[in-house]
């Protein structure tokens, strides 16, 4: 949010970095009986939700430290191929949150294995969930100090704040019956003082900073009704009646997501189209509104609590990966699929096809059967190809907009909120 938590958190690493080295030197392997497996490092773990943030991250080292201040590896991809020994000589190890979760599922968890230094959750909120194996995951890694970034630590309630608590480990209250009975169960009381201890609790852990402390300008807000072209007006209304088929599924139980999550997916798919025109659909078409890249859409799911087979109710733990079995794959009418049911539902589409089409077995929605699988590649193939021939009514009035500031101001910056 431009407050500067990561250059803090940057800041607080290079500070610390001899009493890393010397954290790591006086405590060996095996010098606790919980330790028998467990080997200290000075490195500071970051756990990002996607690979975009692994370049963030990056790019704000090489923007404010000076060269060969601090060793940074990036684990992820190809980059963990990395022995242990190699990993602890690294001052900063970058990874996501669907690579720890994966690798923690499947027993691979080899950064459980690192006692390390400092463990930063960047969007610390991603694991608001405890009963979710990503949470479980991330809980697992010793650590000597914990950081948690994050702009909303109470997203929908007070228990978001509760997880966070629990992966500090605070005292007392990193019980989650504790928490609730000192915490959340007050401020649901009509009475005085109700907040007294939320407020003791987050002046002892919390760093908050505001947006005054940009020392930015008010803005001044400006409104321009537009009205759609006539081929935006049938576009906008053929996503709207897909978003109503969507929706009624999840009412009836025949969706990985509720129906609340469906009708806010609707709004910003609409909303979408209107900044960007008919290549927002596209890219929405086969995604589903799930991230494009794997990892990205499992953490999406983890974090709404939908990343479960709808056939079986196993816990999926990776995506579009067709030869794991835990692997989940994303059908066209919003199923998410393991891969042991995957197979059963590609036989049962076999047997249900007539004249190209097919009918899924779990909600009856009828498709052409090749376009049943989504494919996490094919947005951005298909976004490609679009050849701009009419250009959005919103862009359109934005450049005209542009133009007629750039007349009166030298400098201008534009951006969109989707709105």
């Amino acid at each position: 949010m431009g407050l500067g938590k990561t250059l803090s958190m940057l800041a607080v690493i290079v500070n610390s970095l001899g009493r890393a080295l010397d954290y790591a030197v006086t405590h060996t392997r095996g010098s606790t009986t919980s330790w028998q497996d467990i080997t200290p490092s000075k490195t500071t773990l970051v756990v990002v939700p996607s690979s975009l943030l692994l370049d963030s991250w990056e790019e704000e080292i090489r923007k404010h430290l000076l060269p060969e201040t601090v060793v940074v590896h990036r684990y992820h991809g190809s980059d963990k191929a990395i022995d242990l020994s190699d990993l602890l000589r690294k001052d900063i190890v970058l990874k996501t949150y669907a690579t720890i979760a994966t690798d923690f599922c499947r027993g691979q968890a080899i950064l459980s294995h690192v006692a390390w230094y400092r463990l930063v959750l960047d969007e610390a909120h991603y694991i608001r969930n405890p009963s979710r194996k990503q949470y479980r995951a991330i809980q697992s890694i010793p650590a000597h100090i914990r950081w948690c970034l994050t702009g909303t630590p109470i997203q929908n309630s007070l228990e978001d704040l509760g997880a966070l608590v629990k992966f500090l480990r605070v005292p007392v209250l990193e019980d989650l019956v504790v928490f609730r009975r000192s915490i959340s169960t007050p401020i649901l009381t009509n009475t005085n003082g109700r907040f007294a201890n939320m407020s003791t609790l987050l002046q002892a852990i919390c760093l908050r900073r505001t947006k005054a402390l940009l020392n930015q300008p008010e803005p001044i807000t400006m409104t321009t009704l537009l009205q759609l072209s006539p081929k935006e007006h049938i576009q906008y209304h053929d996503y709207a009646e897909g978003c109503r088929h969507a929706i009624d599924l999840a009412v009836s139980g025949h969706s990985i997501q509720k129906a609340n999550q469906h009708v806010i997916q609707a709004i910003l798919g609409m909303r979408l189209f209107c900044n960007d025109g008919e290549k927002a659909l596209i890219n929405r078409k086969h995604a589903r509104g799930l991230p494009i890249e794997p990892e990205e859409a499992l953490s999406f799911l983890q974090t709404s609590s939908d990343a479960k087979c709808i056939n079986c109710d196993c816990d999926i733990v990776a995506m579009y990966q067709r030869d794991d079995q835990s692997s989940g794959t994303l059908i066209v009418c919003q199923h998410l699929l393991c891969g042991v049911c995957l197979v059963e539902f590609e036989t049962d589409l076999d047997e249900n096809l007539e004249d190209g089409r097919s009918r899924c077995p779990i909600c009856g929605l009828r498709a052409d059967i090749h376009s049943f699988l989504v494919n996490p590649s094919s947005a951005e193939n298909d976004s490609d190809k679009i050849k701009v021939t009419e250009y959005p009514t919103k862009l359109l009035s934005l450049l005209d907009n542009v133009r007629n500031q750039s007349i009166r101001d030298k400098w201008q910056v534009s951006f969109s909120t989707n709105w």
